[in-house]
């Protein structure tokens, strides 16, 4: 942790210090990490940035001032809630008291080797394979990768319609263990896909994918049909109790009227953000003498410009799978002239 402010670094290192305890303790261990306080007084964002860059890259740590994961673990479980104060003052002190404490000084030992004992037990591992068309991601059993793998999941529902997934039937969840030491650790670099402050979102460019294969022989958990429809992105969110996203949900009412032409399956509010582009049509086909005529000929062309304005839209303002722009090669293609077959067709009225 870095901090600019030297007065308000007591408290903002300890928080952090137990906010990242509370994330890893949602997992199956403690894994053994040490979370540095570094004094970054009158940097600006660069430099910070180079400085960040070269501990990691070079192991140059300019401090000595941190705290293990695992003793912050021990303290958020242990301590006394009526004298805690999320700082780095009071973690320091509890630790004091409990190392001068014969007690729990071996309490203490005892909750180290418990999280090292389950971290290097890989064979009881369990680990998280999300599959889509675009190959396999393994998350492991940490509060982390438990974090990322729903993180995953946000972003495949938030990304439904898109293009990615036009090689994508179903959506598989896969629970396994395994003592394969490659998938172990390629479980454990999930973290490089995504970014590391608390939104953990998922970032596209650095993803891994691995083959399909290494599920050869495993049935999905739970399986999500990824077919390009409101109902099934619906479904998915009810199924990984996922967030609604605006844009899918807005993508999902345009499908279904391009599919029906009928303005009933358009919500009544300002919650779709189209509405407007469909209100004096809807009006029209609901409050006029149109209303009757459904099952006529003008009826069915009126249905027609709801679907037509659906796809402008979708065309357009999206990127959806089954909605894209025809390129300038497909359109080559349509226009290019039917063979003759010895035989004429006379189109007329």
């Amino acid at each position: 942790m870095l901090s600019s402010d030297v007065n308000d670094l007591d408290r903002r290192f300890g928080e952090f210090c137990f906010s990242q305890v509370r994330g890893q303790l949602k997992g199956a261990y403690l894994p053994e990490e040490r979370i540095y306080c570094i004094e970054a007084a009158g940097e600006d964002g660069n430099q910070v940035e180079s400085l960040v860059r070269n501990i990691i890259d070079r192991g140059a740590w300019p401090s000595d001032d941190y705290q293990r994961l695992r003793d912050i673990g021990f303290v958020h479980e242990t301590a006394d809630s009526y004298r805690r104060t999320d700082s780095r003052d009071f973690i320091v002190g509890e630790l004091e008291r409990t190392l001068h404490n014969g007690r729990a000084g071996r309490l203490l030992e005892a909750y180290h080797d418990f999280h090292r004992i389950r971290e290097k037990d890989t064979g009881n591992r369990v680990l998280t394979a999300i599959q889509t068309g675009q190959g396999v991601l393994l998350f492991d059993d940490t509060g982390r990768g438990l974090e990322r793998a729903e993180s995953y999941l946000q972003y495949n529902a938030d990304n439904f319609f898109s293009p990615i997934h036009r090689n994508t039937d179903k959506l598989g969840v896969y629970y396994f263990s395994t003592d394969n030491a490659r998938l172990v650790e390629k479980a454990r670099e999930c973290g490089r896909m995504f970014t590391s402050d608390d939104r953990c979102r998922f970032i596209p460019a650095k993803a891994e994918f691995l083959r399909s294969d290494i599920l050869r022989g495993c049935k999905p958990a739970v399986e999500c049909d990824m077919f390009p429809d409101l109902a099934r992105y619906r479904e998915m969110l009810k199924t990984f109790k996922l967030r609604e996203s605006e844009p899918a949900f807005n993508i999902g009412i345009l499908d279904r009227l391009c599919r029906t032409g009928n303005l009933d399956e358009m919500p009544e509010n300002r919650n779709f953000r189209h509405f407007c582009s469909f209100s004096s049509l809807h009006l029209q086909m609901n409050h006029s003498f149109l209303s009757s005529q459904a099952d006529t000929l003008l009826g069915s062309s009126m249905r027609q410009a709801v679907s037509d304005t659906a796809r402008r839209i979708l065309q357009n303002e999206y990127d959806v799978r089954g909605y894209e722009l025809p390129t300038p090669d497909t359109r080559r293609r349509r226009e290019k002239k039917p063979e003759k077959t010895g035989k004429k067709t006379k189109i007329g009225r």
